[in-house]
């Protein structure tokens, strides 16, 4: 009889524990080292040379068309034609829609009939010398004929919509067979500062009395056609040029001008996290201890409370711009107020739509050619200013007097030439991370980790 030996596993767990707390152990001493090396700031040489500094505001706004133009029709009768359809393109004067012109036409024959026939009485009468009477009644007769000849001729020429700006088809609330009741009318009524407040028509059918919509309506009926409902523009048509409304505070707006230079990106709100607890350990997938910076560890996250926040991130090209109003009349919110500002971005920039958010940034002082220095290599003390200067490896303080600080840079009215080396304290950032909300850093190569800080331009080591 043959027996079957059973052989017990091998249990390997240990072996794994102890791994992965020699990894914890070798990661906090690691994260200790640096700590204590991160005390010692790395010294750099900045060279003195001459360079523009800028003052400038930063805000943000919403983008809006350049120009808006809500179109409608002047004349009432049946839309024979719609042209065109939202979101296409269009050029300045091409045709959007007609209305039906027999009747408009009938209208102007008949008005030029009636004016011959007033200028032909007025002539008449004045061959057989007419009392003076009678030929001031046929002059203000004649002036009736013309007046409601130019009426007709204007009535026909609304039975066209052009468009009178080049640009995007908004909306268009207008059908083919739509009959639309006469509201009386004419021309186009321009509002607002031409800086993005657009152009406005306003709509037949919305200003139209009641009897017309009745008979509107029972024409419809007659017609077989829908009658128009709309209350708003028939067509809407916005320019391809876009603007930022900003709003700014009562420490801004002084130092804003029309004309000034801008630079606006389009951004929107993204969100992210800070987690309190350090970078998870890449190869084990484990959660963090202490106080972290973000996490990149592939396959845990750090233990403890997290915080989130919105912050703007660009969605395309920064584009140019130009302060074109500057508000002086504030609106209050909350007991805050704020003006508004307006800038035009120069071009047809693409990445930039209507209603999306967009960050400006407005210079309204640039100094040329001064010298500056890092704003972190000055040292002030009992309201002086000083630099450490390096000449031939030897390191002297020197007093100077400050003008603008901009970009992480102030300028230096005194005190620094050109070519001098000035020493700028560079802090060593921990290799392996900072932490935000807590202690302690993320161990890099175990999970997680951050960058060393860069030196400041025209720096060298």
């Amino acid at each position: 009889m043959t027996r079957t030996k059973f052989l017990r596993p091998m249990v390997i767990v240990p072996l794994v524990v102890v791994v992965a707390g020699a990894a914890v152990w070798l990661g906090f001493r690691s994260g200790s080292s640096s700590a204590s090396n991160a005390t010692a700031p790395t010294e750099q040489l900045f060279s003195v040379a001459p360079t523009a500094l800028s003052e400038t505001v930063s805000a943000s706004g919403s983008i809006a068309p350049a120009d808006t133009e809500d179109l409608s029709f002047a004349v009432g009768g049946t839309v024979s034609s719609v042209a065109v359809k939202a979101g296409q393109t269009v050029k300045q004067g091409q045709v959007l829609a007609t209305v039906d012109s027999v009747a408009l036409l009938s209208a102007v024959a008949q008005a030029q009939s009636t004016l011959d026939a007033a200028l032909a009485t007025l002539s008449g009468d004045e061959s057989t010398s007419a009392s003076s009477a009678q030929i001031a009644n046929d002059q203000a007769q004649l002036a009736t004929a013309y007046a409601a000849l130019v009426s007709a001729n204007s009535d026909l020429g609304g039975a066209t919509l052009t468009s009178p700006i080049g640009g995007t088809v908004a909306t268009v609330n207008l059908t083919a067979g739509e009959v639309l009741s006469s509201s009386g009318a004419t021309g186009t009524n321009l509002t607002g500062t031409g800086t993005g407040s657009g152009r406005s028509t306003p709509a037949s059918s919305s200003s139209s009395s009641s009897s017309s919509a009745a008979s509107s309506a029972s024409a419809a009926s007659a017609n077989n056609a829908p009658a128009s409902s709309s209350t708003g523009a028939q067509i809407e048509v916005i320019s391809s040029a876009f603007v930022v409304n900003l709003s700014v505070d009562t420490t801004t707006v002084g130092n804003l001008k029309v004309g000034q230079s801008a630079t606006v990106t389009p951004t929107t709100s993204s969100s992210t996290s800070t987690n309190s607890g350090a970078g998870g350990f890449r190869g084990f997938g484990g959660g963090g201890f202490g106080g972290g910076g973000p996490q990149s560890s592939a396959n845990g996250g750090g233990s403890g409370a997290g915080s989130s926040t919105a912050a703007p991130t660009a969605t395309a090209a920064s584009a140019t711009g130009t302060v074109t109003s500057v508000g002086t009349i504030a609106s209050s919110s909350s007991g805050v107020a704020t003006f508004p500002v307006v800038v035009a971005v120069n071009g047809t920039p693409s990445g930039f739509h209507a209603g999306a958010s967009a960050s400006t940034v407005i210079t309204y002082r640039t100094l040329p050619n001064v010298l500056a220095v890092p704003t972190n290599a000055i040292t002030r003390s009992n309201g002086a200013s000083s630099v450490t200067v390096s000449m031939n490896g030897a390191k002297t303080s020197r007093t100077v007097t400050t003008g603008i600080s901009s970009g992480g840079q102030t300028q230096i009215t005194s005190g620094l030439s050109s070519g001098d080396q000035v020493v700028v304290a560079v802090p060593t950032r921990r290799a392996t991370g900072t932490s935000t909300n807590g202690n302690g850093g993320s161990f890099r190569n175990l999970g997680g980790g951050g960058s060393p800080g860069g030196a400041p331009a025209g720096a060298t080591p």
